[in-house]
């Protein structure tokens, strides 16, 4: 049986990262990076919110 986990939505993404931030964590630790945000995963969604994620950052 197939396992289909995508990559979470953006907005879901943003509303952790903010949570976390109010709450004074200035680190966080990712899991399955190559498959849930890596430019190069088989899920497009997963560049983008790779993308996203950057611009959130302030990275090019």
């Amino acid at each position: 049986m197939p396992w289909r986990f995508p990559p979470i939505k953006w907005e879901k993404f943003l509303w952790k990262l903010e949570s976390a931030a109010a709450a004074g964590i200035t680190e966080g630790i990712t899991f399955e990076f190559s498959h849930f945000m890596s430019p190069n995963s088989m899920y497009p969604s997963a560049a983008a919110l790779y993308r996203r994620y950057r611009e959130y950052c302030g990275l090019q």
